[in-house]
């Protein structure tokens, strides 16, 4: 939980994101798990977070199930994360581990059901700063 709050103070506000000198985000998890040293991805209102895992109890909901192996994959890498509008209700653990991440939105989604996901939505709720 503490490198979560960690990783959401390091954010930098979605206003000065485009002046980060970020690449052009991915739009689709299909294609971050096809690129190399991914460093932005907008899965901003996604249809790619949509469980199509049949033995998982969110088939046809938004899922982090797939998300999880994509942050995995890119974590030493990915520097902006969106996130907004898809409805997620957890977060998945593989997100505090996203050592590059400096841009993080996860506005608009639902209700936060695990301890690490209603800590990041206080965090978040306060606002979070600019790195140094």
């Amino acid at each position: 939980m503490l490198a979560l709050r960690q990783l959401l103070r390091r954010s930098v506000h979605p206003q000065r994101a485009c002046h980060t000198g970020i690449a052009t985000p991915v739009t689709s998890v299909a294609d971050a798990v096809r690129t190399r040293d991914l460093q932005a991805l907008d899965l901003s209102c996604s249809q790619d977070l949509l469980c199509r895992n049949l033995v998982c109890e969110k088939v046809g909901e938004p899922c982090i199930c797939r998300l999880a192996s994509v942050l995995e994959r890119h974590a030493g890498t990915l520097t902006w994360l969106s996130l907004s509008g898809n409805g997620l209700e957890a977060l998945p653990d593989a997100l505090t581990a996203l050592r590059s991440l400096r841009y993080l939105d996860l506005s608009a989604n639902r209700c936060w059901t695990c301890a690490a996901s209603r800590q990041a939505a206080q965090v978040a709720a306060q606002g979070v700063g600019e790195i140094d």
